[in-house]
């Protein structure tokens, strides 16, 4: 869970640890089966990800979970911002 509501309008960044940041400088965050049943990123920043061929940020979960995504901003990704695999298996996004 990143939660940047949980205390208030705090913005939670992901980004390079690169002294030049560039697209695609490191992965992903990625929700694969077995993540949390209840997994959140809310007011968040992910900027510099989506190396290779890997989304910055990757939905891969299972029926019984449900992810909240809410007021996410992907920036400067290297591939795709969003990228949900096998939509039809998940229970619920927001």
């Amino acid at each position: 869970m990143a939660d940047g509501n949980a205390g208030g309008p705090t913005t939670i960044v992901f980004t390079s640890d690169q002294a030049s940041p560039a697209p695609g400088d490191w992965q992903s965050i990625q929700f694969r089966v077995g993540a949390h049943a209840s997994s959140v990123l809310r007011n968040v920043l992910v900027e510099y990800a989506g190396s290779g061929t890997a989304a910055a940020v990757s939905m891969e979960q299972s029926a019984s979970t449900t992810l909240t995504l809410d007021d996410v901003t992907v920036q400067n990704s290297g591939y795709r911002g969003i990228y949900q695999v096998a939509p039809s298996q998940m229970s619920q996004v927001t």
